[in-house]
C-alpha cells in the first residue's frame, strides 16, 4: 500500500512540474505575443502527461525501451 501512495505522489510531482512549465510558457506567450494558450485542455494534457512521463522515464532508464 505504501508503494502505491509513493508512486501516486511521484506522478503528481511530474504532473505539477509539467503544469508549471505549461503555465510559464503560456505566460510568456501572453506577455510577448499577446495571445493566450493556457486553457483547460492544456492543463489536462499536462496532468495526464505527467503521470505518463514518470512511467516513460522509468522504462527508458531501466533499459526496457
Amino acid at each position: 500500500m505504501e508503494n502505491k501512495i509513493w508512486n501516486a505522489l511521484e506522478g503528481i510531482l511530474f504532473a505539477l512540474i509539467l503544469t508549471g512549465i505549461y503555465w510559464v510558457i503560456g505566460f510568456f506567450c501572453k506577455f510577448i505575443f499577446g495571445f493566450e494558450i493556457r486553457n483547460q485542455i492544456g492543463y489536462t494534457i499536462c496532468i495526464v502527461g505527467g503521470f505518463l512521463l514518470r512511467h516513460l522515464l522509468i522504462a527508458i532508464f531501466s533499459g526496457n525501451v
